[in-house]
């Protein structure tokens, strides 16, 4: 494909790539959502627009869900959403809330460690490194092996989806000092929600999200959100029993 000299062409072009991918992708039309996004995401890359690049990975995660790639569309989102917040840039709620359902059930798939692990791993994760991953996976056989060094079909059992318990008091035992909303955010964080979509969901700024984990980390000694889920599922505040697929 010949790129315009115009910018902005060039960029019309890619958005409109990433739209009718993504569509695409969202009606089960794999292989020409593949093809679509591809091709979106090199001209993208090509004309050095981070913006279109981290917003088409997003939907490149969505067709990895769609695909049956939990890890990979869980770990690309995280990479994608990280890029996109470090911008200052947001991808229109009524566009991303297309992506959530899918990107849900990937998270069920997984089960609330291995979600937290990718979250994690793609946060940690260059925008370059991401789009080097998905154009290969685009155009190779899909039989990759992520990032954090399993092959995808041996990633951990998952757990099965079951609602998060409500928080209604201030402390649990084994969880000192931690407040109400910390609980909270403890408990979001082992359904492998990103700083960004906590944020969403307790109707709170992102950097006030961040800042909860980092207290979490520091007043339980812990290392990493892998480690916050792990207290979580242990002290009840993600329930691993039932749940359903819609």
């Amino acid at each position: 494909m010949t790129i315009w000299r115009e910018g902005g062409q060039a960029n019309w072009l890619a958005m409109g790539l990433n739209n009718l991918g993504a569509v695409q992708a969202l009606r089960g039309e794999l292989d020409a959502a593949r093809a679509h996004l591809d091709e979106a995401l090199d001209l993208a890359r090509r004309i050095g627009n981070r913006r279109r690049l981290a917003f088409t990975l997003m939907a490149i995660a969505t067709l990895a869900a769609v695909d049956g790639q939990a890890e990979r569309a869980i770990r690309l989102d995280s990479a994608a959403s990280a890029a996109v917040a470090a911008m200052g840039a947001r991808l229109a709620p009524p566009a991303y809330a297309t992506y959530v359902p899918h990107l849900e059930r990937a998270r069920r798939t997984l089960g609330p460690i291995a979600t937290a692990l990718a979250v994690e791993t793609g946060q940690k994760t260059t925008l370059e490194k991401s789009v080097d991953e998905a154009l290969a996976w685009l155009t190779g056989p899909g039989a990759l092996t992520d990032l954090i060094g399993w092959p995808l079909h041996v990633v951990p059992a998952p757990l099965a989806e079951a609602p998060v318990r409500p928080v209604n008091a201030p402390t649990v035992p084994g969880a000192p000092g931690l407040s109400a909303r910390e609980l909270e955010v403890a408990a979001l964080v082992a359904r492998g929600l990103t700083n960004r979509k906590i944020a969403d969901e307790l109707i709170i700024t992102e950097g006030t999200a961040a800042s909860h984990v980092k207290h979490i980390l520091a007043k339980l000694v812990l290392d990493s959100r892998v480690q916050i889920v792990a207290w979580a599922i242990d002290h009840g505040l993600y329930a691993g029993v039932g749940g359903s697929t819609p």
